[in-house]
């Protein structure tokens, strides 16, 4: 399948016609496009945060595995001596302070399995992470070659436009030479008519799309900026083929998955250890001064205990319930897989078809652009009709406009497929 000089042509004649060289505006490439969205859009910037949210939640989780420490002070005055002999009044002043560091020896689990679903917690941001730079750069090939088949589109219906002006002055000239008649003229005026709305709804079409495009983008609107990249010769899609059983493996989507059973199963062993005893080793030590010139320090250790007794009596259905939970997370993992296979063989599909389809197209255009200099040639000789010029060029207008979209739909084919089967950075190197 290879591209005719013609393409080139009419890259060429879309921009002197559309845009004079002196009215260009600033170019840009389709990677200069994706740096933008990743740079600007909102979606990506607040998964960035969420990653680096993820990283301090999962450094808080490690300071579990320190001693909490504390400490107290504490100025005493009473009102009347607290010890009273009669003769001597004792103790109205205390000065205390003292400080308390505990490490646990054991606290059900719940430290481990804590560190472990933050390091989950983590993983599942980088995941989404991905998947939103993913969604931004289909959104932005999907944006950037639809100003492209438009900008072919145009160059197009200019060519065609062209077309009509040349046949509409001959038509004119001969009408008053008595050659034709009344209604062919009116034919070939009524056409140039209708391209010319064409080509008003084709360029109204693109400033939208444009417009849309340099929004997503974050940049302001430029009504005579340019896209650089052109659509390239497909690729056969064997060449990108993988087999949907592994594709799936390298899905974000299906990392998601198993993190999300794996969060479920951490979060049971949480919920366990809140049920199980926590040993703890304690040190303290504190001061304290009862008279004014004395004051005594000491210190101890100690081991406390705690056992949740009464929190045994719901434990057992609070347990049950997170069974049951880690069977949802396990059935919706199964199901989305399911559905993610099915979405892989139907890109495949599509892709297939629209490679057939862009090879349609070309042949397509070929034999119009045959069928167009023939009838041309026959018309000048005059062994043609004017309608059946007028259907050579309407002929040749449609094949190439089928064949913009033939192309743009196998560029986005492509690209949709990649990202299914997980390979994302191939579909960015493209």
């Amino acid at each position: 399948m290879k591209n005719t000089t013609l393409n080139l042509v009419f890259t060429t004649l879309f921009l002197f016609l559309l845009f004079p060289h002196h009215l260009v505006g600033e170019g840009y490439s389709l990677a200069e496009c994706r740096e933008l969205a990743l740079k600007n859009n909102v979606a990506v910037k607040n998964a960035d945060l969420e990653v680096a949210a993820s990283e301090q939640s999962k450094r808080a989780a490690f300071t579990n595995y320190f001693p909490t420490v504390s400490a107290t002070g504490m100025l005493f005055k009473n009102s009347e001596k607290l010890v009273d002999l009669g003769v001597v009044s004792l103790i109205d002043k205390v000065n205390f302070g003292g400080i308390v560091a505990m490490q646990p020896l054991f606290a059900g689990g719940r430290i481990l399995t804590g560190n472990r679903l933050a390091g989950v917690g983590k993983e599942v941001s980088e995941k989404r992470r991905v998947l939103s730079r993913n969604e931004v750069l289909l959104k932005v090939e999907e944006q950037y070659w639809g100003v492209v088949a438009l900008d072919e589109k145009i160059a197009t219906a200019d060519l065609y436009g062209k077309m009509l002006d040349d046949l509409v002055k001959q038509a004119e000239d001969a009408y008053r030479l008595g050659v034709i008649a009344k209604n062919d003229l009116l034919k070939v005026t009524v056409q140039r008519q209708e391209v010319q709305l064409q080509q008003l709804q084709l360029a109204n079409g693109r400033q939208i799309a444009l417009m849309a495009l340099c929004q997503f983008l974050g940049i302001e609107y430029d009504p005579l900026l340019v896209l650089t990249d052109s659509l390239k010769e497909p690729l056969p899609p064997e060449s990108v083929y993988l087999e949907a059983e592994k594709a799936l493996l390298l899905r974000a989507e299906s990392s998601l998955l198993d993190l999300n059973v794996r969060a479920e199963k951490l979060r049971t062993r949480m919920k366990l250890g809140e049920y199980l005893p926590q040993l703890a080793l304690g040190a303290a030590g504190y001061y304290m001064k009862t008279m004014p010139d004395q004051g005594k320090y000491q210190g101890a250790l100690f081991l406390s205990l705690s056992v949740p007794i009464s929190g045994w009596w719901g434990g057992s259905s609070v347990l049950q319930e997170r069974k049951y939970r880690e069977r949802m997370a396990e059935n919706n993992r199964c199901d989305n897989s399911e559905l993610m296979l099915l979405e892989i063989r139907k890109g495949w599909y599509e892709l297939t078809e629209s490679y057939r389809e862009v090879d349609l197209a070309v042949k397509l255009a070929s034999q119009a652009e045959e069928n167009l200099r023939v009838n041309d040639d026959s018309y000048r000789q005059g062994l043609s009709l004017l309608s059946d010029l007028l259907d050579a060029q309407a002929m040749f207008q449609q094949s190439r406009s089928r064949l913009a979209d033939a192309r743009k739909g196998n560029r986005l084919k492509l690209i949709r497929y990649l990202h299914a089967t997980g390979r994302y950075a191939e579909a960015e190197r493209l």
